[in-house]
């Protein structure tokens, strides 16, 4: 009888968990986290590919709107989880300051895309010193470029914790 009892017990455990993760909006399975991974890529990677064509349309180093960034990103997870959470909000912390980098990284691109002629831009975005320069001007900022980047940070944090 041990034996059927064990059994039967680990069964109804097995079901309340089951029960938990359908009906908990705060769990996440790992389609949902690939769905995040995916959205918080792709936004990253849109936004700083936007912002480096605004620069190299206008010549103009817009700091602010990159600040703004993390906010639309935090929008973005908490659409596609239905939540917003403590998850949510470091997500959006990590792909906010990966999209701050390849903004950078894109403005490097297309700025030596457009000067020299012949120059791939595939070529150039899987060159290795374009990165490093791009790390480069990000440690060279000056300190109010790098309070708004924190603000932006930070708001697009608060942002995403509230439902």
């Amino acid at each position: 009888m041990g034996i059927k009892e064990d059994l039967e017990e680990r069964r109804q455990r097995e079901a309340a968990k089951r029960y938990f993760r359908q009906n908990n909006v705060e769990f996440f399975d790992t389609k949902m986290w690939v769905k995040l991974f995916f959205s918080g890529f792709s936004m990253a990677i849109g936004c700083g590919f936007l912002y480096a064509l605004f620069v190299s349309f206008s010549h103009i180093h817009f700091q602010y709107i990159l600040g703004l960034i993390g906010i639309m990103i935090a929008r973005t997870l908490k659409q596609v989880a239905h939540t917003g959470n403590r998850k949510i909000a470091l997500l959006t912390v990590c792909f906010y300051a990966f999209s701050l980098f390849m903004s950078f990284v894109f403005t490097s691109v297309l700025m030596i895309y457009t000067s020299i002629p012949g120059a791939s831009f595939m070529g150039l975005l899987t060159n290795g010193l374009v990165y490093r320069m791009a790390f480069q001007q990000i440690t060279s900022l000056h300190f109010f470029t790098v309070f708004i980047f924190i603000f932006g940070g930070i708001y697009g944090y608060q942002n995403g914790l509230s439902n």
